[in-house]
C-alpha cells in the first residue's frame, strides 16, 4: 500500500506540533503527564506573574501557574484569577496564604506560607488560597522608593556638579598647599618642643632636690630656740629704748653733753685754749722749759 505524500506531510506536521507543544510546556515547567492538584488564587496586582511562574514553599518548587484570567469585576475591580498546579504529595494546611515575590534575576515567584498554628485539615484540589496582605519589598521599592529617588536625582546631580566645580577650583589647591605647609611647620614646632622638653627630667630632679632642701631647712628652723631668741631681741630693744630716753634727758652725763649748750661751749673753749697753748709751746719752747748745765741761777 502506497502512502501518498500529502498523508506523510500531514503526519509529520502533527508529530511536530505535538512535540512542539510538549517541548513548550516543558520549557515553561508544565508537565502534562503528571497529575497535579489545582488551586485558585485571586490577585489584584500580578507584579510580573505569568504562565509557568513557579510556586515555592520554603524555597522548594512545588508547582507552577497553569492559567491566568485577567478581567474586571464590578465589586473587586481589576484583577486576575490564577489556577496553580501543585504536586499532589504536597499538603496545604487550611489558613495558608500566598504572596507574590519579585526577584530581580529570576522574575516573579508565588510563595505559599503556612499559618503559625496550622490546622489539622488541608485544602482540597479546587479550593482557593488567600492572598497575604502587604506588599512585596521589590514592589514597594519600584512603586514608592524609586519615584522619590527620581525626584531628588536632579538635585543630586546639581549638588555633584557644584562639588565638582569646587574640587576644580584653583583656590582649593592653594588651600591644600597652605594646609600642608602649616602641617609641616607644626611638625617642626613639635620637634623643637620635644628637644626643649628633653632636659625637663633633670630640671624636675633639681626641683625635687631643692624642695627636699627647703623641707630640711624648715625642719631645722622648727628645732631652733625661737622663744629665747625673741625674748633676747625684746630685751635688747628695751635696753636701746632706755638708752635713747637717757640721751634725750638732761639728767645723765651723756644727756647733758648732748642737750646742754653751755657745756658744749666750755668744752669748745677748753679745746681752743689747749690748741693755743700747744701752738705757743711749739713757737716759744724756752718760755716754758729751761735747761742749764751749771744749774739754775739763784
Amino acid at each position: 500500500m502506497k502512502i501518498r505524500n500529502e498523508v506523510k506531510i500531514g503526519a509529520i506536521a502533527l508529530v511536530a506540533f505535538v512535540l512542539g507543544y510538549l517541548g513548550l510546556n516543558f520549557l515553561k515547567g508544565i508537565n502534562i503527564f503528571e497529575p497535579e492538584n489545582s488551586y485558585r488564587v485571586r490577585l489584584k496586582d500580578l507584579n510580573g506573574t505569568a504562565i509557568a511562574t513557579p510556586v515555592m514553599i520554603s524555597g522548594y518548587k512545588v508547582g507552577s501557574v497553569q492559567k491566568i484570567s485577567f478581567g474586571y469585576d464590578p465589586q473587586r475591580g481589576y484583577g486576575a484569577d490564577l489556577v496553580i498546579g501543585l504536586d499532589p504529595e504536597v499538603k496545604i494546611p487550611k489558613g495558608s496564604t500566598i504572596r507574590v515575590k519579585t526577584n530581580v534575576l529570576s522574575g516573579a515567584e508565588l510563595i505559599i506560607v503556612a499559618p503559625q498554628q496550622p490546622e489539622s485539615s488541608y485544602l482540597s484540589s479546587g479550593d482557593s488560597i488567600t492572598v497575604a496582605q502587604g506588599e512585596d519589598i521589590m514592589v514597594t521599592l519600584t512603586d514608592k522608593v524609586l519615584p522619590s529617588v527620581m525626584d531628588i536625582l536632579p538635585e543630586l546631580t546639581a549638588t555633584l556638579q557644584r562639588l565638582n566645580a569646587i574640587a576644580n577650583n584653583p583656590a582649593i589647591d592653594s588651600m591644600l598647599r597652605n594646609l600642608n605647609h602649616s602641617s609641616a611647620e607644626m611638625t617642626r614646632a613639635m620637634s623643637k618642643l620635644n628637644e626643649t622638653m628633653r632636659p625637663m627630667p633633670e630640671v624636675m630632679g633639681n626641683m625635687n632636690t631643692l624642695s627636699k632642701s627647703l623641707v630640711a631647712v624648715g625642719q631645722k628652723a622648727e628645732r631652733l630656740p625661737l622663744d629665747s631668741l625673741v625674748a633676747n631681741l625684746n630685751s635688747t630693744t628695751e635696753n636701746l629704748r632706755h638708752m635713747s630716753a637717757q640721751l634725750k634727758s638732761q639728767e645723765g652725763t651723756a644727756g647733758k653733753l648732748l642737750n646742754d649748750p653751755s657745756l658744749y661751749n666750755k668744752l669748745d673753749s677748753l679745746a681752743g685754749s689747749a690748741e693755743a697753748l700747744m701752738k705757743d709751746l711749739k713757737e716759744n719752747p724756752k718760755r716754758y722749759v729751761h735747761f742749764s748745765i751749771f744749774g739754775r741761777k739763784q
